[in-house]
């Protein structure tokens, strides 16, 4: 049994644990060598009969880590640091990413869509990166998405997710993941593949504007079988979003989007409803923060805060309230010169209309920008 204090690779001290499961224990630990925190993930292999077995499941999650190392330069997935083999097992060693994940923020409620827009385009801009190398990450989930505390939004577990058993979905075929995230094909027995791990994005993107997952049911079976065979529920708080996430849940893995159709349907997204992606800072460049998370106040002095420059959208309404008070003059010097609009002379009444739609063309043609 491992305990608080022993020294991995000789240089890295487990302080306490962060989490336990059947895949392992998830270690906050202190890097002696370099001098800061880190995590190392203690993994525990699923039981095998046969040694010969044991070791190929071995060599399976060393190559998997290390694969999972080639992408820690991504600014949306956790860098893997280091990968050890030690007493017969791997550890692998992370970032330690302060804050929580999507999963944490999921039990206060759904979030607004711009910050669902924000998950989904870090996401899919991590698993475009990830596929392009080969590397598939099989566990996509909220509890997979960290949000730290400096703005990111990462992906962790790459690789390592595969080789979970906790309270996970592991016997359908050779499947491997969470029932209500997993890809029908993948039920099917099919191989993890990119479109699987867009699908799973999909239920999480949906978990997280609507606040429900929509295919978990009450059973792992009947989670299952609405995976493979039912549509998602309609939507109702994604304020767009649908087509994005309707087209990650399509049924059919050639049908589905890929990261990089899914972006652009987020980026005409952001066109639509003007909701511009939140900027993050990057890790070597993060606020200083005092002991309660506030960030330190600047000393240097502010410039005044420059007025908002006039969009189009403020040109269309002044446009509009001319074109109104023009018409309206014309009526009042029609009403002025022949009388009543709705009069018994009809000849009048035409030309009181003629006279205040073609005011209102005119305008409407050749708009005022004074």
């Amino acid at each position: 049994m491992t305990t608080p204090g022993r020294r991995i690779a000789d240089r890295y001290r487990l302080e306490h644990k962060l989490a336990e499961g059947g895949f392992g224990c998830i270690w906050q630990a202190h890097d002696e060598r370099l001098r800061i925190d880190v995590v190392v993930k203690e993994m525990r292999l699923a039981p095998a009969f046969d040694p010969s077995e044991h070791a190929k499941r071995l060599i399976y999650a060393e190559r998997e880590a290390r694969n999972a190392a080639k992408l820690r330069s991504h600014p949306h997935i956790v860098p893997v640091y280091d990968v050890i083999v030690e007493d017969d097992r791997p550890w692998i060693v992370m970032e330690l990413v302060r804050g929580g994940s999507l999963a944490d923020q999921l039990t206060k409620g759904p979030l607004a869509p711009n910050m669902v827009a924000d998950v989904a385009e870090a996401m899919l801009k991590a698993l475009d990166t990830a596929h392009n190398a080969g590397v598939v990450h099989r566990d996509v989930k909220p509890a997979n998405i960290m949000m730290a505390e400096d703005g990111r939004i990462l992906l962790t577990d790459f690789g390592i997710a595969a080789h979970q058993d906790d309270t996970r979905l592991t016997t359908v075929g050779s499947v491997i993941g969470t029932a209500e995230y997993l890809a029908p094909e993948r039920i099917s027995g099919a191989e993890a593949g990119p479109a699987s791990d867009l699908f799973a994005l999909g239920v999480t993107l949906y978990q997280a504007v609507e606040g429900v997952s929509p295919f978990k049911g009450a059973s792992p079976t009947a989670t299952v079988v609405a995976v493979a065979t039912q549509p998602p529920p309609p939507m109702k708080k994604a304020d767009g979003l649908e087509p994005l996430i309707f087209g990650l849940l399509d049924k059919a893995s050639d049908k589905r989007l890929d990261a990089v159709a899914a972006l652009e349907k987020l980026s005409s997204w952001r066109i639509a409803t003007k909701e511009m992606p939140k900027p993050t800072a990057a890790p070597g460049n993060l606020p200083n923060r005092v002991s309660s998370g506030v960030a330190r106040a600047d000393p240097r002095p502010h410039p005044t805060k420059p007025q908002r420059p006039i969009q189009r959208s403020d040109m269309a309404a002044v446009r509009t309230l001319r074109i109104w008070a023009v018409a309206l003059a014309c009526v009042t010097i029609a009403l002025m010169i022949g009388g009543p609009v709705a009069g018994s002379n009809g000849h009048n009444d035409l030309g009181v209309a003629l006279l205040v739609l073609a005011a209102v063309n005119v305008f409407a043609v050749f708009p005022l920008i004074a």
